[in-house]
């Protein structure tokens, strides 16, 4: 059984413990403080919940330039190492994100610091702990208000939340946690599937004092039944760091259908993995899982596992009521992909947010595709350019073994990039983040600047928020109406593509779709369309989402969005998980249907 609490459900171990809970806590908005022994501790804040949020218990409003953090700990005698290291035991303190910039002490010595509001780090203080195991832990998180050239996704940067922008997020936002390894100890796997076969592709990396001779012990189990147990020698040792790959064939695991190890929606199929590394310096056991599936654009359509793909997703944003872009507890994580589930989707475009990984395990467990998207910044230059590959280079590798990441999205609408039609400097900067995503992983679909003014990549995203049915009905009925999209103004006024348009190299995908509000529900809130009743609001999804779902040229839709978030109101259901309408109505109208009861 999974331990769905372990924040990094790829790489599981049995010794850790969440840091999560009460710190210290101090404000410094002018960012007057530069060490912690200058540091005045005036209040507490619920850790990880940012300090603009109510569940943190600080709900900061205004400019928060820099805050600061302090818990006291203690190791457990049996997880410290002896002073001559005899019992070779490490102790690594992660944190999942801090948003901006962190730096961290223990015991009044700087250990490490990191860059990038939403991907983890961690720092190795086995040297900090002491004989009694007591752990001075100070965090520094420096975030930048105002700067519009960081990913910030939909962080506001002016005095308050406006349109589409929302409250900002500072310092710590993920869980923070101490693991307990081996001197030596697997650190990395990367998990990649071929349905030819089949077979899956392990690549795995061990750091320490690992020594040619030693070896990794991996066992594949499909439910209780062992499908792999192999051994993989350590040939070649660098820099205190071992890498191996091995291939595991699978062809003789099912003896007359594969497709019973293939993911899908419809049956997300994962093999439970453990590694074991033995060697001279001792020994250490982690859990993962894959799924196997493959994802391709040809001939103009998507395809999943060989098969004709429609999708049907929402737009989601990730945020709650109170606390912001942190889930209120990991069950929540849990339940907003049951949420997709029971509304008869098969995905979402996680939008703005680098989500936390947990949440991605209920996916890959539950049968969730995903797109997962670049936070983006909003202003042009050298250094956001190196801002966002940096961030996004680290995000693609924390995430590219989860099988329910079916595609990655480098931009969203030009967002940072505002004169591409002009600006070739700016057009090359899309040009090598797309393909920078295309080289870290070669398996996924790219959809590179997801809305309008699109180029490479895999998937065509068209943002279209018209709101009348027969209109967008007559507008995707054909090739030959489609291409008519294609000039110097698209849907939403905008070109669609930089490089032209060819109706086989490309899927189509309606990417943004909806957005109505439903006026009886918030009549004065944000949205694309405001529909008077419940009953209107659902009759213009389902024309919408029909006439997506019966074009002939196009592969389905996101719809705009899953829940409410802030002033926003167009959500499926309200920030708070309450449905709109009940789900069976609402079901009904995302996949273009009307119930029994309904029909007139």
């Amino acid at each position: 059984m999974r331990d769905e609490q372990f924040p990094r459900p790829l790489l599981r171990r049995a010794a850790w413990e969440s840091l999560d809970g009460s710190w210290a806590f101090a404000a410094d908005p002018g960012s007057e403080w530069e060490h912690p022994a200058q540091v005045e501790f005036d209040t507490h804040i619920e850790v990880p919940f940012s300090p603009e949020t109510a569940r943190s218990g600080v709900a900061w409003t205004g400019d928060l330039n820099r805050c600061w953090y302090r818990r006291a700990w203690r190791v457990p005698a049996d997880r410290r190492s002896d002073p001559d290291r005899s019992n070779g035991q490490r102790v690594i303190l992660h944190f999942g994100a801090v948003d901006w910039a962190a730096r961290v002490w223990v015991n009044g010595d700087m250990v490490g610091s990191h860059e990038g509001g939403y991907t983890p780090f961690a720092v190795d203080i086995t040297h900090s702990v002491p004989e009694g195991g007591e752990l001075d832990i100070v965090v520094r998180a420096d975030d930048f208000s105002r700067r519009r050239d960081l990913p910030r996704g939909k962080q506001d940067w002016t005095s308050a939340p406006h349109e589409i922008w929302y409250t900002r997020t500072t310092g710590i936002w993920q869980t923070v946690w101490l693991e307990y390894t081996p001197r030596t100890s697997v650190t990395r796997l990367d998990w990649t599937s071929d349905l030819d076969g089949p077979s899956v592709t392990l690549c795995a990396e061990v750091e320490g004092d690992p020594r040619p001779g030693d070896h990794l012990r991996v066992q594949l189990f499909l439910g209780e039944r062992r499908l792999v147990d192999d051994q993989i020698a350590v040939t070649e040792v660098s820099d205190r760091r071992a890498r191996v790959r091995r291939t595991f064939d699978l062809a003789f695991a099912v003896e007359e259908d594969h497709r019973e190890l293939f993911w899908s929606p419809e049956r997300p199929t994962l093999l439970d993995a453990t590694i074991d590394y033995v060697g001279g310096d001792g020994t250490d056991s982690v859990e993962s899982y894959v799924g196997i599936r493959s994802v391709a654009s040809e001939g103009g359509h998507l395809w999943l596992n060989g098969e004709l793909l429609t999708l049907r997703t929402a737009l989601d944003q990730g945020y709650w009521p109170d606390s912001g872009l942190t889930a209120p507890d990991v069950a929540a994580l849990r339940r907003d992909v049951e949420l997709v589930k029971e509304l008869g989707l098969n995905g979402v475009r996680k939008h703005q947010k680098i989500e936390d990984p947990r949440w991605l395990a209920f996916c890959d467990e539950l049968g969730v595709l995903v797109w997962e998207e670049l936070p983006s910044t909003h202003e042009f230059s050298p250094s956001a350019v190196v801002a966002w590959t940096t961030e996004w280079m680290r995000v693609i590798a924390r995430d590219r073994s989860h099988p329910s990441i079916i595609g990655w999205v480098p931009v969203n609408e030009g967002w940072g990039l505002p004169d591409l039609m002009h600006d070739e400097q700016q057009r090359a900067a899309l040009r090598a983040l797309t393909e920078l995503t295309r080289a870290l992983d070669p398996d996924r679909l790219i959809s590179a600047n997801d809305g309008w003014q699109t180029s490479g990549g895999d998937v065509i995203g068209i943002h279209d928020y018209g709101q009348d049915a027969a209109t967008l009905t007559a507008r995707y009925a054909s090739a030959e109406s489609v291409r008519e999209l294609f000039g110097p103004l698209g849907p939403a006024i905008h070109a669609l593509t930089l490089d032209g348009f060819d109706p086989q190299a490309r899927a189509l995908v309606v990417s943004e779709l909806g957005g109505i509000s439903l006026a009886e529900d918030a009549p004065d809130a944000y949205g694309y369309g405001n529909a008077p009743t419940t009953d209107a609001w659902l009759e213009q999804i389902r024309g919408l989402c029909r006439a997506v779902l019966y074009s002939p040229v196009l592969s389905g839709y996101c719809w705009t969005q899953l829940t409410d978030t802030y002033q926003e109101t167009n959500g499926l259901v309200r920030m708070d998980r309450t449905p709109k309408a009940p789900v069976a109505r609402l079901r009904a109208a995302l996949v273009g249907w009307r119930l029994p009861a309904e029909k007139t």
